[in-house]
């Protein structure tokens, strides 16, 4: 049986992105635990789809995350990327001992600087 994940590959790439803005390839790939070729797919094919810009600064790429662009399934039209970013930077909402760390109803984490919410 293969082994799976819930996260997409578009979607690790996006959070080792925007976890480091400057990130090289090589360590999306890595970050990612992707090929290269595969990375360099997917960075232009989010490029393409809006939801990076690539900024080239001498030989170096930064990205700028456009966490305002749509989930694209129809099952959740409305979401943004944005919002699962958000969710995957916060601290993890689990003690060591798996009981909750915040109390039921607490407010959550303020959204990580580095992903752009609009307004």
């Amino acid at each position: 049986m293969s082994a799976w994940d819930f996260l997409t590959n578009h979607a690790r790439v996006l959070y080792c992105i925007t976890k480091e803005p400057g990130i090289r390839l090589r360590e999306i790939a890595q970050c990612a635990d992707i090929t290269e070729r595969t990375t360099h797919r997917i960075v232009d094919e989010l490029c393409e789809a809006g939801y990076l810009t690539r900024h080239r600064v001498g030989a170096r790429s930064f990205y700028e995350i456009h966490a305002e662009g749509s989930l694209r399934h129809q099952l959740f039209g409305g979401h943004q990327i944005g919002e699962i970013l958000m969710v995957l930077l916060a601290p993890s909402p689990t003690a060591g001992d798996g009981r909750s760390a915040a109390p039921a109803g607490a407010a959550s984490a303020p959204a990580p600087s580095r992903v752009d919410t609009p307004t």
